[in-house]
């Protein structure tokens, strides 16, 4: 690319033309040309308002893609203001936003909605912070639990910040970042680590059961359901649906039959149907798993 080509790139990001602004930033970070670096942060630090949120979220972006040391202090003060462009540039920057933007990428976890993002970012540095610990506990109804870290008190999690294909168990090993200096503390991005033990599930011992869907997680593959005999929360996994529905998902609130089987970690729904249709029993000769994972 030649000079005539980034002179040209400068001058558009001035341009009166909102399309004309945000293709030169877009342009600038997919090309990669340094040249542009300073001109792009002195208009970053130009813009003001909503009407120029675009323009903020695709420079900031561009900086990262540039990976120039020189964008730091702008693309920190964004990142405070919790600018999703400006935190996921922050991970491209490698070795160069660990001093500094660590500590703000961490405090920005206390954002649900920017956890994503975030993660990502914390994900390019290395995971920075993390810490290890262990579920004490998971109330499977309600959808919130607590870990106690290796260093200090038992922290708060909710279930949708449980960053893992298998539900939490009292005993299971994690990771997870703590955020201790918000009202109230917590812990966020819990995933695990480790072996997880085995847990024998024996449809013979199931009784047929009826209940209400209090969370289903389609991502993730597995939900919660409460059952109607005892108020407790089985564990309900996408493989055990046995509706015809596609995709196969539950709803909250939804009224569901299933086969209610003890394990040593807790319910399980086996055979889950929508509550109209039949359930179908051990006796019947269905096939049925000899064991599974919680």
């Amino acid at each position: 690319m030649d000079e005539l080509s980034i002179e040209s790139l400068r001058a558009m990001l001035w341009s009166d033309d909102e399309r004309d602004r945000l293709e030169a930033a877009y342009l600038i970070g997919v090309r990669g040309d340094r040249r542009a670096t300073l001109t792009l942060v002195e208009r970053l630090r130009e813009s003001e308002g909503e009407d120029e949120w675009h323009l903020r979220d695709l420079g900031a972006r561009a900086l990262g893609r540039l990976r120039d040391g020189r964008a730091l202090p702008l693309l920190l003060d964004l990142a405070r203001a919790r600018h999703p462009g400006a935190l996921e540039a922050l991970g491209r920057l490698g070795r160069l936003a660990k001093k500094d933007g660590v500590p703000v990428l961490i405090a920005s976890l206390a954002k649900p909605n920017l956890r994503s993002i975030v993660g990502r970012a914390l994900a390019r540095l290395g995971n920075p912070g993390v810490e290890r610990g262990r579920v004490t506990a998971f109330d499977a109804t309600r959808g919130f639990g607590f870990v106690r870290p290796a260093e200090g008190r038992p922290l708060f999690f909710h279930g949708r910040d449980w960053d893992a294909n298998e539900p939490p168990t009292p005993g299971t090993a994690v990771t997870l970042y703590a955020l201790r200096d918000i009202p109230k503390p917590c812990a966020v991005r819990l995933r695990t680590f480790g072996c997880a033990r085995s847990v024998v599930v024996d449809p013979s011992k199931g009784v047929e059961s009826t209940g209400i869907v209090q969370w289903f997680d389609a991502s993730k593959g597995y939900g919660f359901v409460t059952d109607d005999r005892t108020g407790e929360g089985a564990l309900a996994r996408v493989r055990d649906i046995e509706d015809t529905r596609e995709p196969r998902v539950l709803r909250a609130r939804e009224r569901v039959r299933f086969l209610a089987v003890p394990t040593e970690a807790g319910l399980r729904a086996l055979r889950i149907r929508a509550a109209q249709a039949p359930i179908a029993s051990p006796a019947d000769g269905a096939e049925t798993p000899r064991g599974s994972r919680p």
